[in-house]
């Protein structure tokens, strides 16, 4: 038989086939739903998914044998006939589950009035939808699995029906040339697991719906919220997947989430978690949830661009109460800006009045109007400031219009204030003072060791290591910089920290710690050396900490006050000559000022000391960041 009458035949069959589904459409539209049991449902349910089935058979068979030309007209025959199948489908398919609804209702009912109960009707479950989004297949697949894939009342090709409605986007892409019938659900099902059921890539999209997710300071009640749901859904998935979280792990996710908290909430967890134990990711939970419960009970609404409206709403109210609100007046067609300095209408940023003054008038102005050092705003502290923002020239916390050119340069923090007010040059030279100094030894992560001198200065909130000695021992530096200051408000930054060790040569104390890099810590200490006949006690005693301090040498580490407590042993020896001997893991260490020691040289050199460095900094109430 040629090819030609083959497909002559397989049209007329189509063509009958197609002939049955029409009059069955006709028999049911003209049928009312009153005289249609669900006996006369299911019979005819089976009847087109009989006609359906045939017909795609064929339809098969022609499309392999026709020629490209004839084909679009064989996909539009195909087209028309799924459509007149699927009306009758869905029509007989609605009408059995009301059928089957109403039976049920009718029972319970009828059951409840026996017993005296009241019934509620529920609302219909939706089905779920998928988009392609991989971190939803394994809901979907659940849910759809429960509600349709084992539902024993429905056929394939209902199944296959539901599940086409269920899909979107990409996930629809996948099986939308599939014919509807019986055979090709389990296949359109397994394509679908094949293209999602990927537990790596399902795992690596709930890490990252962690790792990327990125707080909105300007919408923290919002924001916050959306991620701990975020965090809290992708946690129980992996565990729902075996994943579970370990010790390390929960120190890694606690450290990934708090990276993401803005300035203010930082503080918060700071606060929350007051010991030095690692917090545990039920606590960071829970803090988190506090939060968001705190920042939803505000009745105010969220700010939209001014994050310093943030950070001042959500402060303790003692300290909003002594700053002055911000001078904006909002409307919804415009924001009329005031400055606070000469009252124009504009900010104080380009305030000519503001930018004529010299940098010790400017600081009182920003003082007196109690402005944000940092972004020459109301409302908040410099220490509360959420400007990404510092100056453009030291890079410290402090607005560029502050900037003092005297203190560009990186140079110690100059002591006269603390020397005597009524003293003269000549007298402080007679009596020179001696800072207590140690030779201690300084080891890297290698175990390389070498002696350094240290200054010990119970007033300093940080350890210094010197350039010279970071670079000797090979240290890793680790950018991270900041700003500090010291008396009379000089500011200075350093860009680099480093991990070492100090030990003693005296005894086994040993502490590892964390050191600020800076090229130069200090002038030489003391500033001139001193006659040794005039010191009473033998400079050759081994238990001196530091056998050269009467030497005017360089100083390579600064010891603050996180070690020097640590380190003294015993009360302190007060001599004749007004020198003090205190006995530390060191060694002795020597410290006051000298009533007869005399100074070989004159002191040319302006006393100085390490940033922050001196308790008295305390008494002259210097500024520490």
């Amino acid at each position: 038989m040629s090819e030609t009458k083959t497909i002559s035949m397989l049209r007329r069959s189509q063509k009958g086939w197609k002939c049955k589904l029409t009059m069955l459409k006709n028999k049911i539209t003209e049928q009312t739903n009153e005289t249609r049991d669900i006996h006369f449902i299911d019979y005819h349910l089976r009847e087109t998914d009989e006609i359906w089935g045939k017909f795609c058979e064929i339809h098969q068979q022609i499309e392999l044998m026709i020629e490209d030309d004839e084909f679009d007209d064989e996909v539009k025959e195909y087209t028309e006939i799924q459509n007149i199948y699927e009306n009758i489908y869905l029509k007989l398919s609605r009408e059995k589950s009301q059928l089957n609804s109403g039976q049920s209702t009718e029972y319970y009912s009828a059951r409840d009035e026996r017993r005296g109960c009241v019934r509620v009707n529920l609302p219909e479950l939706s089905l779920p939808s998928f988009s392609g989004t991989i971190t939803e297949w394994l809901s979907f697949s659940d849910t759809f699995q429960c509600l349709v894939g084992q539902n024993t009342s429905l056929t394939d090709v209902q199944r296959f029906q539901y599940l086409r409605s269920c899909l979107q986007g990409n996930a629809l892409a996948e099986i939308v040339n599939l014919p509807t019938t019986s055979q090709n659900y389990k296949l359109a099902w397994n394509v679908l697991k094949d293209r999602y059921q990927n537990t790596r890539l399902i795992v690596k999209g709930y890490i990252e719906n962690i790792v990327d997710f990125q707080f909105d300071s300007q919408k923290p009640s919002k924001s916050l919220r959306q991620m701990l749901t975020s965090f809290r859904n992708s946690i129980h998935a992996l565990k729902s997947l075996e994943y579970e979280t370990n010790a390390l792990t929960e120190q890694i996710i606690i450290h990934l989430i708090e990276s993401k908290l803005d300035f203010y909430l930082k503080e918060r967890w700071l606060e929350y978690t007051e010991t030095q134990e690692p917090a545990t990711l039920k606590e960071l939970v829970c803090f988190l949830e506090k939060y968001c419960q705190i920042f939803e009970s505000r009745s105010s609404p969220e700010p939209t661009t001014n994050t310093n409206q943030y950070s001042s709403r959500h402060v303790p109210d003692k300290l909003s109460q002594e700053f002055p609100k911000s001078s904006y007046i909002s409307t919804r067609s415009q924001r009329q800006v005031t400055c606070c300095v000469c009252q124009g209408n504009h900010s104080i940023y380009f305030c000519n009045q503001f930018r004529n003054l010299n940098d010790s008038e400017k600081f009182q102005t920003v003082k007196q109007l109690k402005l944000c050092f940092n972004c020459l705003k109301a409302g908040h502290h410099r220490n509360r400031c959420n400007s990404r923002t510092s100056c453009n020239t030291c890079y410290s916390r402090h607005h560029s219009l502050l900037h003092s050119t005297e203190n560009i340069k990186q140079e110690p923090i100059q002591i006269e204030a603390l020397l005597n007010a009524d003293e003269d040059c000549d007298q402080s030279n007679s009596n020179p003072v001696v800072l207590p100094t140690a030779a201690l030894l300084v080891s890297n992560q290698n175990g390389q060791t070498t002696q350094a001198r240290a200054l010990l200065d119970s007033g300093s909130e940080l350890n210094f290591i010197s350039r010279k000695l970071a670079d000797q021992l090979k240290l890793q530096k680790v950018r991270n910089r900041c700003g500090f200051s010291g008396i009379g408000d000089k500011r200075t930054s350093a860009n680099y920290t480093v991990k070492c060790t100090v030990k003693s040569r005296m005894s086994e104390y040993q502490k590892e710690t964390k050191f600020i890099v800076m090229d130069k810590i200090t002038q030489n200490v003391p500033c001139a050396s001193l006659d040794k006949n005039s010191v009473s006690l033998c400079l050759d005693d081994p238990s001196l900490a530091d056998p050269n301090f009467h030497i005017a040498q360089g100083i390579d580490v600064l010891l603050g006050c996180e070690v020097f407590p640590e380190v003294i042993k015993g009360k302190s020896s007060i001599q004749p000559n007004g020198i003090s001997w205190l006995d530390s893991e060191f060694g002795l260490l020597c410290s006051g000022r000298s009533k007869n020691i005399i100074p070989q040289t004159s002191c040319v050199e302006t006393p100085s000391c390490g940033f922050q460095c001196g308790g008295v900094l305390r008494k002259h109430k210097g500024v520490f960041l």
